[in-house]
């Protein structure tokens, strides 16, 4: 019996050892002294043989167990930090970073890796012993499958948009993927890192217009994003006649037209609603004929989407006074209806529900065209999806001159959108509708 007692209280703690004459020698294997490397969920037998019994026993058995049989299983990975010198180290500092001989490896703010091992012994009854070096390794795991944030893409020429691929498992190593375009000249890519969440990222270039295959791919395994280059066009969001104004019977005057600066197509239609009285040609230039008055629209091209209503507005030269024939080339009367609340308001409401107002629901998608003013200053009039008048916005589908202007407005089908005014009086001399074809 083998006796420790404690200096301090005499707490004492026993061993009994038992001597045989006859202990049994071990035989172990002969690659004890080499690393034996295993993968995360594998068992290996260390093949000691022995007529006694034999103790096993593991360094950590988190990452590698053994039974009594001899038998290795890895857990986890035997990863430790990567260590190196520590230019900072001062013997016998206070400061913990200067503390230390050796300091952890980072990289891009992550501690680095390298292969450590995890040491089994076997001691046999007769004091005969043997040490193994476990390293383990995560077991290999492979790409099951890749996937892109949008497998449509639809972008303008010159456009730039960002696109993320996820790699799965989770649990892989390295889940960074090639991008490719299966048409550089209509759509480039770009490998743009890792997001915050560890999911690769690209950006893409529209060229010119027409359709590129975007392609994610790791380990053989791969997605794909459809990308749809169109010519990057901007559409006239608002039109103004700046001088409109009497004129006599045979006077002949020019109008100007106010088109948004940066539309791509800022030409004009020009109509007079009664042709008798004043005629106007395809460059905005009017004659008074007779005594009266009359309407003359500026129509943006780019609003009418069917080229033969286009073509139409083009020839005709006097439109009635209620624009009817307008707006029957530019509606579907057949699946799309306006229904006139008022073509004049005497004022608008500041805030709430407008109690003035034009309700349009197109049966189809298209285009809301919209003609006409503010009566006085101050105020706005416009498109909205929305009765409450604060709804109305300053991006092309609202105005807030005197002078004739045209607003438009992109439209769903089966949504009821409010043109009205706010905070003024204003009125509307034209409403049309340009179907999606």
């Amino acid at each position: 019996v083998i006796t420790a007692v404690s200096a301090d209280v005499g707490r004492t703690a026993e061993c009994t050892v038992t001597v045989s004459e006859d202990a049994k020698d071990a035989v172990f294997s002969a690659g004890s002294a080499d690393v034996i490397d295993m993968a995360v969920g594998e068992s290996i037998s260390l093949g000691a043989e022995s007529d006694g019994k034999i103790t096993w026993s593991s360094e950590n058995s988190f990452i590698a167990g053994v039974d009594q049989n001899g038998t290795v299983t890895a857990y986890s990975n035997s990863n430790v930090p990567k260590l190196t010198a520590n230019p900072n180290y001062s013997e016998g500092s206070d400061d913990v970073t200067k503390a230390s001989e050796t300091m952890v490896v980072f990289e891009d703010g992550k501690v680095q890796y390298e292969k450590g091992t995890v040491k089994i012994y076997a001691t046999a009854e007769n004091g005969d012993a043997a040490e193994y070096d476990i390293r383990v390794s995560d077991a290999p795991v492979s790409v099951q499958k890749v996937s892109v944030s949008s497998d449509k893409l639809a972008m303008g020429a010159g456009e730039t948009k960002t696109i993320t691929a996820a790699v799965q498992p989770a649990n892989l190593m390295d889940k960074r993927v090639t991008w490719s375009s299966s048409d550089t000249a209509v759509a480039e890519v770009r490998d743009a890192g890792l997001t915050v969440y560890e999911l690769c990222q690209a950006e893409i270039i529209g060229k010119k217009a027409g359709t590129a295959v975007i392609t994610a791919e790791c380990d053989s395994v791969s997605a794909q994003c459809t990308v749809t280059v169109t010519e990057n066009t901007v559409k006239v969001s608002e039109v103004s006649i700046r001088n409109a104004d009497a004129i006599e019977i045979d006077e002949v005057s020019e109008l100007e037209a106010d088109v948004t600066e940066n539309a791509s197509n800022r030409e004009l239609v020009w109509l007079s609603s009664d042709g008798s009285t004043v005629s106007v040609n395809n460059e905005g230039t009017i004659q008074g004929l007779k005594s009266g008055s009359a309407k003359i629209y500026a129509v943006a091209a780019d609003s009418v989407t069917d080229t033969e209503a286009l073509e139409a507005l083009s020839d005709m030269r006097t439109i009635g006074e209620d624009s009817a024939e307008l707006r029957s080339l530019l509606e579907d009367a057949d699946h799309d209806s306006i229904t006139t609340g008022g073509v004049y308001w005497r004022g608008g409401a500041s805030s709430g529900s407008s109690p003035r107002y034009i309700a349009f629901t197109p049966e189809t998608d298209g285009t809301l065209i919209v003609q006409g003013k503010m009566n006085s200053s101050g105020g706005r009039w416009g498109i909205s999806d929305s009765q409450i008048v604060t709804s109305l916005k300053a991006d092309g589908s609202s105005a807030t001159g005197t002078s004739l202007s045209t607003v438009s407005k992109e439209c769903s089908a089966g949504v009821t959108y409010y043109i009205m005014p706010k905070d003024r009086s204003a009125t509307v001399t034209s409403v049309s509708f340009a179907p999606n074809m």
